[in-house]
C-alpha cells in the first residue's frame, strides 16, 4: 500500500516523511511535491490547483496504477487531493482505497481570506500567516528563510484562492477520513463537517488536540488511524 502525501501551502511533502518511523510495515509514503519546492525547488510554481493536480497525477502515475494507494493531503494538500482523485478517475485510473483530509474546510464552505486573489501579495499572504500562527518561529526569525518561503506561500494561496470545487463536480467514490485540530484558528469561521457532501461512501471525523498543524503533536496517533484505516 503508498501513500502520497500532498503538502499545505509553502510546505515540502518531504517534511511528513517523519510519519515513515510511526507508520504500519507495508504502507510505503510518497511524498507527491509540487513544483517550487523540496526536490523540485528550481521549478516555477503553478497558479492553477488543476494545472498543478494534473503535474502531480503525471508524476505519479506509476504508483497508482495498480490502485494500491491511498493519498494524505493538509490544508491545501485536501484540494490537491481532490483534483488528483478527480484527475485520475477522469482519465481510467483507479480510485485510492482510502482519503485523508487534514486541516481544511470543505472547499465550497472556506471562507475568502481576501477579496481579489490576483492581487495578493506575498507580504499580504505572510502577514496572515504570522497571525494564525502558521509559521515556525525558526523561519520568522530568519529573513532570508522568508523571504525565500514568502513566494511559495503567495504563490499556494493565489492558487487555493481560486478553486472552490463543489459536491457537484466531484464525489470521492472511496470512504474518506477528515482530521483536524481542536484550536485551529483556521477553522473558526467553518468546521469540517462539510466534507461529508463530497463522499460518495463513509466520511469519519477525527479530532485532535492542537492547532493547524495538530500533528506534529500527535505523529503516532495519526499515523495510528492511518494504518488502521489501511491495513
Amino acid at each position: 500500500m503508498k501513500l502520497l502525501i500532498l503538502p499545505h501551502a509553502g510546505g515540502s511533502a518531504r517534511g511528513y516523511c517523519v510519519f515513515k518511523k510511526f507508520l504500519a510495515n507495508g504502507i510505503e509514503l510518497i511524498p507527491a511535491e509540487p513544483a517550487g519546492r523540496g526536490s523540485r525547488t528550481a521549478e516555477a510554481c503553478f497558479d492553477d490547483i488543476t494545472e498543478c493536480a494534473t503535474d502531480l497525477l503525471r508524476r505519479n502515475r506509476e504508483h497508482i496504477e495498480n490502485g494500491d494507494y491511498a493519498v494524505f493531503g493538509h490544508s491545501m494538500g485536501t484540494l490537491l487531493a481532490f483534483e488528483f482523485v478527480r484527475l485520475a478517475v477522469k482519465d481510467g485510473l483507479p480510485a485510492p482505497k482510502h482519503v485523508f483530509l487534514s486541516g481544511r474546510c470543505a472547499p465550497d464552505e472556506a471562507p475568502g481570506l481576501f477579496s481579489e486573489e490576483d492581487d495578493i501579495s506575498d507580504s499580504d499572504v505572510v502577514d496572515v500567516f504570522i497571525k494564525n500562527k502558521l509559521l515556525p518561529d525558526m523561519i520568522l526569525e530568519n529573513k532570508e528563510m522568508l523571504n525565500m518561503i514568502s513566494k511559495i506561500i503567495g504563490a499556494d494561496v493565489r492558487m487555493v484562492e481560486k478553486y472552490r470545487p463543489t459536491p457537484e463536480t466531484f464525489k470521492f467514490p472511496c470512504d474518506i477520513s477528515v482530521l483536524y485540530g481542536t484550536e485551529d484558528e483556521l477553522l473558526s469561521g467553518a468546521g469540517v463537517d462539510g466534507w461529508k457532501r463530497f463522499a460518495q461512501k463513509n466520511c469519519d471525523i477525527h479530532s485532535f488536540a492542537g492547532g493547524h498543524f495538530y500533528y506534529n503533536d500527535n505523529k503516532e496517533a495519526v499515523c495510528e488511524l492511518i494504518s488502521g484505516k489501511l491495513l
